[in-house]
């Protein structure tokens, strides 16, 4: 049998494999320090607002949180809460999303030519993923296909290692992340 090789995968490897800081074992210590450093926060008895500091605090160590406890610690996926965790600061800041429609940035990357608008469409439809999350629901297996593509074909053309793995965990990064949020409306 002949075993398939996926040029993405070996291509993000050789870009991510040098930095000492991305090994496995550092990406777990960072996201046990983010875990251990947020501020416990009882949802229920929230009445102060939270600065943008601490909540971003917060998403961070919820995510990793979840990351570690459904054993997805793969360094692909602990690279990754940064990235998720700006991606939920821009929704708190005005103006920071043009527009909640994907398509409207591929029409435009199309125009223009700017790779930055394929991640654009790949973040919306991470967010819309991430908060609407549905089993079997169309809207949401949509967003996902064309998330995760549009994730990965920003890392053709970008060779931004994040965005493969993005792409290549959009699922699960998605469900990360709706389970974070939903946390904040659990009680403890």
């Amino acid at each position: 049998m002949a075993q398939v090789i996926d040029f993405l995968e070996s291509k993000a490897r050789l870009r991510g494999g040098g930095d000492d800081n991305s090994s496995l074992n550092a990406l777990l210590k960072k996201a046990i320090v983010i875990k251990n450093e947020a501020p416990v926060i009882d949802a229920s008895a929230l009445v102060v607002p939270l600065t943008l500091k601490q909540l971003e605090t917060a998403f961070s160590s919820r995510i990793a949180d979840i990351i570690l406890a459904r054993e997805g610690a793969s360094r692909e996926n602990l690279s990754c809460i940064g990235y998720i965790t700006k991606l939920f600061m821009q929704m708190a800041k005005e103006g920071e999303i043009q527009s909640w429609h994907a398509f409207d940035y591929v029409k435009e990357y199309e125009r223009q030519r700017d790779s930055t608008l394929l991640k654009k469409g790949a973040e919306v439809c991470f967010l819309n993923y991430s908060f609407f999350i549905k089993k079997d629901d169309g809207q949401n297996n949509l967003y996902r296909e064309v998330g995760s593509t549009l994730y990965l074909n920003f890392f053709k053309v970008s060779e931004e290692i994040i965005a493969y793995y993005m792409g290549k965990n959009f699922d699960f990064l998605g469900q990360v992340a709706k389970q974070s949020i939903l946390s904040f409306h659990q009680k403890p």
